[in-house]
């Protein structure tokens, strides 16, 4: 269980570290995609959704399916472990949009725009954006869904892929119905 729990926080680290979106509105525009998280040699592959109400992401890990919800004027998330039928809920914190706005998801020393490219039929953004420790990741940025589609940071990479614009379903930025919902320790 504690592996289990590890896995969700995890995953919610991902979500959280790839996510854009504007101050209290979501996304300016709804789209799904399919995403790889490719970390420490692993990768991990599942859906991506974004709207304006919120985020989603839905992927196995460890074996077990498990879902990832962020809703934005709920300010709040939500680790579903859909085979036991749980979730855990996080608060999102006051500023925590302020995280969502940014190229760089993490504070750095220098954001720089190094140029423009084609990722997968899109235009987007190249940022370097170098970190107090010295080290330099890289953010590909789509500024018409004002969200990095690919992130490259310590040799793990994240990445959307089949981006399919169009109207998402608010349901899906809901915990499912029926589920029981969990403390986490310690929170």
């Amino acid at each position: 269980m504690k592996k289990l729990i590890l896995s969700s926080v995890l995953m919610a680290l991902a979500l959280v570290l790839t996510a854009a979106a504007l101050q209290g509105q979501g996304f300016p525009v709804s789209f799904q995609a399919d995403y790889v998280d490719i970390s420490q040699h692993e990768e991990v592959t599942g859906k991506y959704y974004a709207g304006p109400e919120g985020m989603r992401m839905e992927g196995m890990m460890d074996g077990e399916q498990q879902i990832m919800i962020v809703n934005f004027s709920q300010g709040a998330s939500w680790i579903v472990m859909v085979e036991e039928r749980m979730y855990y809920q996080l608060p999102l914190g006051p500023d925590a949009t302020d995280d969502f706005t940014r190229v760089c998801p993490e504070l750095t020393v220098k954001e720089t725009m190094v140029g423009r490219e084609t990722l997968h039929g899109r235009s987007v953004e190249k940022w370097h954006c170098e970190k107090f420790d010295g080290r330099v990741d890289k953010v590909w940025f789509d500024s018409r869904l004002k969200v990095p589609v690919r992130t490259e940071e310590r040799g793990n990479i994240f990445e959307l892929r089949n981006i399919r614009e169009g109207q998402v379903s608010s349901d899906l930025f809901q915990p499912p119905a029926g589920y029981t919902r969990l403390s986490l320790p310690g929170m």
